[in-house]
């Protein structure tokens, strides 16, 4: 029988979902919201601008063990809103590249996206995370362009083998790691072409909507697409783009990964998070449901 207890089992999200639950029975779920983020940085983004004494942000899944993402996001408010169709919780997840996808996209009820890619690609474009960088080593913001550049050409290859169900796992196959110089201290010259050639071996679906079997194909998807008019907010994800910065800067203790996004994290201000479309949402379904969540 698939009970709740048993969707909450397979999915791994029993601690969020237990505690949610839990305070359903309790007179608090009248005046408290809670929302569930991706992730434990995520968390820690998006509590800032939050009421904290009257909303409560959880990862989506039991951290560190288990996993996590958007659809765990998904599933955990969808299981909450089955069991209590009234209650105050919400999902914020990436976009990700669901605004490519036809027929458009529809995310389920109480579920907000990032206005960018991804939270990442969020704090990348605030004025107030990009002075913080800017003030923390004058080398950080041209080094950003040029990872820009860098994790967009991957950016076209993930919204192809997501609009085109190409099946291709860039996580083990297609990283741009694979394609870095530790001696020289930069890329290949030929690091596209790497990259594409990777990216066409390990395409792994047996009946996708497009084959790209060259460069010329791909760039008439990207051309159809017009991808290159496109932000590089949009189109860069976040994970490429914070590790390139940070290679880019000899990656080490000072700017390692880690330490990029605590810096972002904490300098992302809540006057940047409301002109946020992300923002604006939120705070018109708080407002239809008589409470408050954001600062």
């Amino acid at each position: 029988m698939n009970t709740l207890q048993n969707i909450i089992s397979d999915t791994g999200t029993d601690y969020t979902v237990d505690t949610i639950l839990m305070q359903q029975r309790t007179p608090a779920a009248t005046t408290h919201t809670w929302i569930v983020a991706e992730d434990i940085d995520d968390v820690q983004i998006y509590e800032r601008h939050t009421d904290r004494e009257k909303v409560s942000v959880l990862p989506s899944t039991d951290y560190p063990a288990g996993d996590r993402g958007c659809e765990h996001v998904e599933n955990i408010v969808s299981l909450v809103l089955t069991s209590y169709p009234g209650a105050h919780v919400l999902g914020i997840r990436d976009c990700d590249y669901t605004r490519y996808e036809i027929p458009e996209h529809i995310h389920p009820a109480n579920i907000f996206v990032t206005d960018e890619r991804d939270v990442e690609m969020m704090l990348f474009n605030a004025p107030s995370v990009r002075n913080s960088l800017e003030d923390w080593s004058e080398k950080l913001l041209p080094n950003l362009n040029l990872a820009i550049s860098h994790t967009r050409f991957m950016g076209y290859l993930r919204i192809c083998n997501h609009v085109c169900k190409l099946g291709c796992k860039f996580k083990k196959k297609v990283k741009l790691s694979g394609t870095w110089d530790d001696n020289t201290h930069r890329f290949s010259e030929d690091w596209q072409e790497t990259l594409l050639q990777r990216f066409m071996s390990n395409c792994g679906n047996d009946d996708p909507m497009l084959y790209i079997t060259s460069k010329e194909a791909l760039n008439d998807f990207i051309n159809g697409w017009g991808l290159e008019q496109e932000p590089w907010g949009n189109i860069c994800q976040g994970h490429d783009t914070v590790w390139t910065l940070s290679t880019l800067m000899k990656k080490n203790s000072v700017f390692s990964e880690a330490a990029i996004m605590e810096r972002m994290s904490e300098s992302y201000s809540t006057e940047d998070f409301k002109t946020t479309l992300l923002y604006s949402k939120i705070k018109s379904w708080s407002v239809q449901k008589g409470i408050n969540v954001l600062k």
